[in-house]
Order: C-alpha cells, then structure tokens, then sequence
C-alpha cells in the first residue's frame, strides 16, 4: 500500500516547493509588491503541472507570502531559493523547526487534508480516499507530510503502521 500512497503523498507536499531558515529576512517588501523571492514562490505553486496541491493562483500566492513571511528571504536564499529556482524540500537539509513553517505555511493557506483526499481519489475513488483520509486523520496527515518534507525515512516507516491499518480497516489491502 505504501508504494500507491507514499507518490500521491509526494504530489501533496508539492516536492518541488522551496521554503524557510530563520525568519525574518532584512529585505522586506510591501504587500502590493512581491519580492523576486516570494514571485519565484508564488509561480512555481500556481504551476499546474508540477504536482503540487495548490488548486489556484490565490492559493499560490498566499503559501509564498506565508513562506516569505515566516522563513525571511535572506534564509529562503541561504537554502537556495532564488528568483529563478525552487528546490526540492527533502534536499534541503532544514531542521525539524523549519519543516514545522513548511507545514504551517502550506496550513495557512489551503486545507491539505482535502488536498491529500483529492489526490488520493484520483487513483483509489473518492470512498476509498475519504475513507484512508477519515481513519488516518490530520494529525498523522501532517505527520505523513512532515516526514517527507524532511526526507525522514525513520518517520516515514513509522507512520507505516497507521497506513497499513487505515489501508485495512478501508479495504484496501
């Protein structure tokens, strides 16, 4: 089951996003202009085609203004953000702190646990996905989202276990 979900749980988190460092970053701009930083951003969610759960532009928009606002630009820089490039977040190396503003980011603005019931219907139908979704619930959502955020394999094999029973108790194994 791991091998259907896991993918669709990469196009949640939206693998290609760019994100945080340390706050507060020493070139702020004022809310009628968006920065290089929180265009690049705002472009590369509103990007349809790169698999990301943003639906609009709006959405776009508001996940890089949360981004810019939390992380800085001069620490999104520091990861490797610029005005013409968004890394991959698990290459990113950020600490677990800074993988908690990805996801507040990303809560901020849209509800990622309709987000990762859509993408699973796509594959499973809308009664299995709301199904896994219900008995997984936000909580190991998030957690689901976090350890692939931060390309941690230890956490994903640890939230296994809840899929594996969601998976189950939903007919899907």
């Amino acid at each position: 089951m791991r091998t259907r979900i896991l993918p669709t749980l990469i196009v949640v988190v939206g693998i290609g996003a760019a994100a945080c460092g340390g706050g507060g970053g020493s070139d702020a701009k004022t809310a009628q202009e968006p920065s290089e930083i929180e265009t690049a951003l705002a472009d590369y969610f509103g990007d349809q085609t790169n698999d990301t759960p943003v639906s609009s532009q709006t959405d776009a928009d508001c996940i890089a203004k949360e981004m810019v606002a939390l992380f800085g630009e001069d620490a999104l820089r520091e990861l490797g953000v610029s005005a013409t490039q968004v890394p991959d977040l698990p290459e990113m190396g950020m600490t677990d702190v800074q993988v908690g503003w990805v996801l507040t980011s990303f809560n901020a603005c849209i509800d990622i646990t309709r987000a990762f019931e859509d993408a699973l219907a796509e594959d499973l139908g809308d009664e299995a996905a709301a199904c896994l979704t219900d008995t997984l619930g936000e909580t190991v959502i998030n957690e689901m989202l976090r350890a692939t955020i931060a390309n941690d394999t230890e956490q994903m094999d640890n939230t296994d276990d809840a899929l594996a029973f969601a998976a189950s108790f939903c007919g899907l194994d």
